[in-house]
């Protein structure tokens, strides 16, 4: 059969033989580079080394290692712990000459703010208890709700609707829904508000957001940014915070387009945008509501840029001209500089806020370097008897999302990384400890003298 297969070839005209023959060669070639992808792994890094330390009764909260040889399910890019060389940290060093709160104090407050909260699959994954069908994300901040209890008043975001579960089912990425059991979670650890104006918030559309709020309301949280009714968005939000009236906004400049697809009360009043607020109203309504101190919270910047941009300084300028007292900024899923912005208000008078331009994250998925961490950022209110209330002794503490592989997964844990330094838990491998420190490293460098660093 071979030969007469030959001899038909070889009674072909020259030309139709010499394509047939590259023909043939192009083929082999195309099967021989497939092969060689299909025995490639996508990522090859490993993220958590093996770990032969049994956990001693300070780890009792701590992940358990195991050897990671799975494709990295984050950023592509790998987990940014992998072969970290070690930094010099000396956290007395950095935590020296602490400011404290100004002597006659007649009236006090601390506040804290944290990042971004993305429930990636692998989380959910890790979340899910599939005998009862139910969540539970508490484990994953058990390490740091203290951190988040200092204050009297603790603020968040998530990233993506918590409507239920309804007839679209959970998502993620690019279009998320977020289970509600989370919330519960964030309130045990110590939350009291979430931020809903961001890109994500409509998601699941203008109904999955109203069903959203009412599941904030039902787990007892506060909420800003988000609203069932005109009145609700009309309605300015102040709260007391051991006697001191904070008012508080939420303004996100993105809606990923999807107010194309919602309900057009969605943009009308469902959600506050910098399409359709005007800052200056809003800031107004609230000092007429008795705020004494304003605190705008903004869903902003380029993702991923650690620089700031120009649309959010520019931004920055005119929230404060319209009478911002402090501007807390995330979305960029990276930690961004913090810096005194200066502006004229209508009366040409000059006035200055705080802005804290992105907090980075706080719980993700995302591995690479500088998206695996982020900062809680705090500042304290204070009347010294003259009445009018003042922002001081603003600090941050840098976190970091420590992953472990497990059997089914990965486990996650928010830590601190100033607690961690000084009293690492000893199931944390070397690279993970290293990143910790990097992380450390990272952020006192990046935000310098414009709020001091702190351990938790």
């Amino acid at each position: 059969m071979l030969s007469n297969l030959l001899q038909r070839y070889a009674a072909l005209p020259r030309r139709i033989r010499l394509a047939s023959f590259i023909a043939l060669l192009i083929l082999i070639a195309a099967l021989c580079i497939l092969l060689v992808r299909c025995s490639m792994p996508d990522r090859t890094v490993a993220t958590v080394a093996t770990q032969t330390t049994t956990p001693g009764p300070g780890d009792s909260a701590a992940p358990s290692a195991k050897a990671d040889t799975d494709a990295d399910q984050g950023e592509e890019g790998g987990d940014a712990s992998a072969d970290v060389p070690s930094e010099d940290v000396n956290i007395n060093e950095d935590l020296s000459g602490e400011p404290t709160v100004p002597t006659g104090v007649k009236r006090e407050a601390v506040v804290r703010s944290f990042g971004d909260v993305i429930i990636h699959e692998p989380l959910f994954d890790t979340a899910y208890n599939a005998e009862g069908k139910t969540f539970d994300f508490s484990p994953f901040f058990s390490l740091i709700s203290d951190s988040l209890s200092k204050a009297d008043y603790t603020i968040g975001n998530v990233d993506g609707p918590m409507g239920g579960k309804g007839s679209r089912g959970y998502k993620f990425y690019p279009q998320f829904n977020t289970p509600p059991h989370l919330m519960y979670a964030l309130k045990s650890s110590g939350v009291d508000m979430l931020t809903l104006a961001n890109n994500h918030a409509l998601d699941t559309f203008f109904d999955g957001l109203k069903r959203e709020i009412d599941n904030v309301d039902k787990v007892g949280l506060d909420h800003v940014g988000a609203y069932r009714t005109q009145k609700e968005y009309d309605t300015p939000k102040v709260v007391n915070i051991k006697g001191i009236k904070v008012g508080i906004t939420n303004y996100t400049v993105s809606t990923n387009n999807l107010e194309n697809s919602s309900d057009p009360e969605a943009t009308q009043y469902g959600l506050r945008t910098t399409r359709n607020s005007s800052p200056k109203k809003d800031i107004a309504a609230l000092r007429n509501a008795g705020a004494e101190f304003v605190v705008v919270y903004m869903h902003w910047g380029e993702e991923y840029n650690r620089s700031v941009t120009d649309s959010q300084k520019d931004l920055a300028k005119k929230l404060v001209a319209a009478g911002a007292d402090m501007i807390i900024g995330g979305h960029p899923h990276v930690v961004q500089a913090i810096d005194t912005v200066t502006a004229k208000d209508s009366d040409g008078k000059e006035r200055s806020a705080l802005v804290v331009y992105s907090m980075g994250n706080f719980l993700c998925d995302q591995r690479t370097r500088y998206r695996d961490s982020g900062i809680i950022f705090e500042f304290t209110l204070v009347d010294d008897g003259s009445g009018t209330v003042k922002a001081t002794s603003p600090k941050y503490v840098p976190v970091y999302v420590w992953r472990v592989k497990i059997d089914s997964g990965y486990d996650y844990r928010v830590v601190s990384c100033g607690s961690v330094i000084e009293d690492r838990p000893k199931s944390m491998t070397d690279d993970v400890f290293n990143r910790v420190k990097q992380v450390w490293n990272e952020l006192k460098k990046l935000i310098g003298d414009s709020a001091r660093i702190a351990k938790s």
